[in-house]
């Protein structure tokens, strides 16, 4: 089992973790130690076994729920853990009194079918790291290459697309120096796996992305696999999931999924949180009360220009005692103690309909009025809550009665009138953030950081561990070897 052990261990990176965390050089030189010595060294033997089950269960923890606590990563997460069980504990067990390490570790790994494509696009990148990945392109901020032009561009550009995970049917001369029609399929292949508009037009961020090492894929995929690690324990229910990264929601039932559509998601400096909680009700024709720090920082120096900006956009002002008040009768340079509420309408910033799950950000996914943004490729263009695509058809999918089909909800939004309506089943609402992702027919897919939050994922896993019951009679264990 111990020899079991290592090979795990050896390759242990394919999970973007390090061997050198669950002490494969010390479990290696203990078991060499017993193996070639002339008679059993029972101390030696004791020693192998604390080693090594300090490093099998800190391993399993790792595989189970990730080796960083995401709580100190971002003190807004509210995901629970699943709790490892008795049946669990049995099942380590039955696996270990089996002699079958291999398959308990399997066991871990095969709960979600994404966590396994992500490890296989790892294998990819560490087998093109091991060929020498791809150089980088030398290239004008203002270049810009068109198909049918000519540029000395071309011939690199092909190489470094046949040394990646893009794959395009056709042949093509690696040499030609012509941007022909084989090579623009490739190259829009390549912009819409990294998140880009996929228009076949080579310029600066095209350019950029192709320039990404692919030691810094390596990295990108360990951190979503660390954070596939933190969420695979529960996956079984009807969920929403709204990926920040990649500007899309997904409704799944199961392994299933049944609808997705673009979303947008909030500003740079006013960031969509990462959470969960439960679909409660769908409000039609939503009123929009509109949040304080936009009515302080963007309403107010308007309506101070503006006398007639809050009438031109079907808004009210509402006192402490939510009683409609009347512009002229307030004064506009003290300290505003009014809040501003838009009625429904097709100019409502809410648009048509809205969908409430209780949190503590006032985040929420709805409707908007500025449709045309969804087809932007980056769609970071909100306050921080969650714009969604095709709005009435998620309406009628998650009510999912035969009372409220789409003629029904159209009827409800021409009469104006603010309804709400409870879906019969608890619907689960995932928050996440995700840069790396495997779609489901295998295409991969890289998406820019636009939150900068892989950098501190990733700087956890890189740094050693720090772990009393790891570390137990760990120095002593050393300094005997060492002797």
């Amino acid at each position: 089992m111990y020899k079991s052990y290592i090979q795990i261990l050896d390759s242990i990176h394919y999970d973007g973790l390090l061997s050198q965390d669950y002490d494969l050089s010390l479990i290696k030189s203990l078991f060499i130690q017993i193996d070639t010595a002339n008679s059993l060294d029972h101390n030696a033997l004791s020693d192998l076994d604390i080693i090594t089950t300090n490093s099998f269960l800190l391993l399993t923890l790792h595989l189970l729920e990730g080796k960083s606590e995401p709580k100190l990563l971002d003190p807004n997460w509210n995901y629970n853990f699943s709790s490892i069980d008795k049946h669990s504990i049995d099942s380590v067990y039955g696996f270990l009194s089996r002699g079958n390490i291999e398959s308990y570790f399997h066991k871990i790994r095969t709960r979600s079918e994404y966590y396994l494509e992500m490890q296989n696009t790892l294998k990819q990148l560490y087998r093109l790291k091991k060929t020498g990945g791809w150089k980088t392109i030398d290239f004008d901020k203002d270049v810009k290459l068109e198909p049918r032009e000519a540029s000395p561009l071309i011939p690199i550009i092909r190489q470094r697309l046949a040394s990646s995970l893009v794959s395009t049917n056709g042949s093509e001369n690696q040499t030609d120096d012509l941007y022909d029609s084989v090579l623009v399929s490739k190259v829009s292949a390549f912009q819409k796996q990294h998140g880009l508009l996929d228009d076949g037009i080579v310029g600066q961020g095209t350019l950029e992305a192709m320039n990404i090492s692919v030691d810094e894929k390596i990295d990108q995929v360990r951190v979503n696999m660390e954070r596939a690690r933190w969420l695979v324990n529960d996956l079984i229910q009807k969920r929403i999931i709204v990926n920040i990264a990649n500007f899309n929601a997904y409704l799944f039932d199961g392994d299933e999924r049944s609808y997705s559509s673009k979303v947008m998601v909030g500003k740079t400096y006013t960031k969509t949180p990462v959470f969960e909680s439960t679909l409660k009700y769908v409000e039609i024709n939503p009123t929009w009360t509109v949040p304080r720090s936009i009515v302080v920082n963007e309403m107010l120096p308007r309506i101070k220009r503006d006398p007639d900006y809050l009438r031109n956009r079907n808004m009210v002002l509402l006192n402490s005692q939510g009683q409609v008040v009347s512009l002229e009768n307030v004064d506009l340079a003290g300290s505003f103690p009014y809040s501003i509420r838009q009625g429904p309408g097709p100019s409502n910033a809410l648009g048509r309909v809205k969908f409430i799950f209780p949190n503590s950000f006032s985040v929420y996914l709805h409707d908007t009025p500025s449709r045309s943004l969804f087809a932007k490729s980056a769609r970071a263009f909100s306050h921080g809550c969650i714009r969604v695509e095709n709005p009435l058809e998620w309406a009628e999918i998650l009510i999912n009665d035969p009372e409220w089909d789409q003629e029904s909800i159209n009827k409800v939004v021409r009469s104006g009138k603010t309804t709400r309506v409870f879906p019969k089943e608890d619907i689960r609402v995932m928050i996440v953030y995700f840069t790396h992702l495997t779609d489901l027919d295998g295409t991969v897919y890289f998406y820019p950081d636009i939150y900068e939050r892989d950098q501190p994922v990733l700087e956890v896993l890189n740094a050693p561990i720090d772990d009393q019951v790891f570390n137990y009679k760990r120095t002593e264990i050393i300094k005997r070897i060492e002797e």
